[in-house]
């Protein structure tokens, strides 16, 4: 109620509206507009006495953001079409770009630690893949040094000894990497 008491008093101008919360206002805007259609009419040739003072047009409802604010008065109340002086931006309205930048910000890197997670899960299932693969390997060779005579083995080397099969040495050596 308080504001519609406020909106409906008639004020002549508005400067700074210090403490007052609002009302309807006659801007200087509006003030040098009609100075300027008066000045135009004089200088077209009419004369002063015939432009006599105007009638001051539509007061506007105006409000003090920061009184609505401290006098904790909605804007929802307020009538239709009024305008709303020294509002103070919001954070979003500040700063949605920055927000904005962060978030994409931490989105990106989640999905990088995703993937990098994938990739370490996949590197651990080669690995180990590639551990049995060796064993097979190690065990094959083994046995088959067995079969066609004795089997020396020297630390990371895999290789029959024997006169017969020395290219099955190189050939085991090539197939694990492991040549010197």
């Amino acid at each position: 109620m308080e504001v519609l008491k406020v909106a409906s008093q008639h004020w002549t101008f508005l400067s700074t509206m210090g403490g007052i919360v609002g009302g309807s206002f006659v801007t200087f805007e509006e003030i040098g507009r009609k100075a300027a259609q008066a000045s135009l009419r004089i200088l077209a040739g009419e004369s002063p006495q015939d432009v006599g003072p105007s009638e001051i047009g539509q007061l506007v409802p105006m409000f003090d953001w920061r009184e609505l604010r401290r006098r904790k008065i909605s804007e929802r109340r307020l009538p239709p079409g009024s305008v709303m002086l020294f509002r103070e931006a919001t954070y979003w309205e500040k700063y949605h770009w920055l927000i904005l930048g962060v978030v994409s910000a931490f989105l990106i890197e989640g999905l990088l630690i995703a993937v990098l997670f994938a990739q370490l899960r996949r590197r651990r299932q080669a690995e180990a893949s590639l551990r049995e693969s060796e064993e097979r390997l190690n065990l094959a060779m083994t046995s088959a040094g067995r079969a066609f005579g004795q089997s020396t083995r020297l630390p990371g080397e895999y290789g029959l000894q024997t006169g017969l099969d020395s290219c099955s040495a190189f050939q085991a050596k090539r197939l694990t990497g492991r040549i010197s």
